[in-house]
């Protein structure tokens, strides 16, 4: 084959795979879209399954004498996990869930929209926030939050 036409044909190849590797690229850029409602990250879940919880319970007799002081342990997973008080302004950077507990399997109570001012009142070691929404203690997920309006 002459050099001419091996050239061609080199280029030739060359332009194939960049255009296979164009169209990949599409395929997945299309693919990793977050759809409206959706969220890219799914929290951690910090609470366990009803029925792990049942069998150590199972595993555990608690005698007649012996009494459980409900002010030693704590009521919210939250307060398991421990809070850092905060006194801060943040901003939602999507449409933000709100809920009661600091994990997704508590109750949801309300939401913010995208750029809405979030009153933070505390960072919850599970990498939730403690928030007051509408005069009542609530939570949200922490990585959908920004310390700027927009982000």
């Amino acid at each position: 084959m002459e050099r001419p036409k091996l050239t061609i044909v080199l280029i030739i190849l060359l332009i194939l795979t960049l255009i296979g590797i164009v169209i990949g690229n599409q395929k997945w850029v299309a693919s990793s879209r977050v759809k409206a409602g959706e969220y890219p990250l799914d929290p951690p879940r910090t609470e366990r399954d009803n029925k792990d919880i049942a069998e150590e319970n199972e595993d555990e007799e608690i005698e007649d004498d012996e009494t459980v002081d409900e002010e030693e342990q704590p009521k919210s997973i939250a307060e398991r996990e421990g809070i850092v008080p905060l006194d801060k302004v943040m901003y939602s950077t999507v449409s933000l869930i709100v809920r009661a507990d600091a994990t997704t399997d508590s109750e949801r109570i309300g939401s913010y929209s995208p750029g809405q001012q979030v009153m933070v009142t505390g960072k919850v070691n599970n990498g939730w926030y403690r928030v007051d929404y509408m005069g009542r203690e609530a939570y949200v997920y922490g990585v959908y939050l920004s310390d700027n309006p927009s982000r």
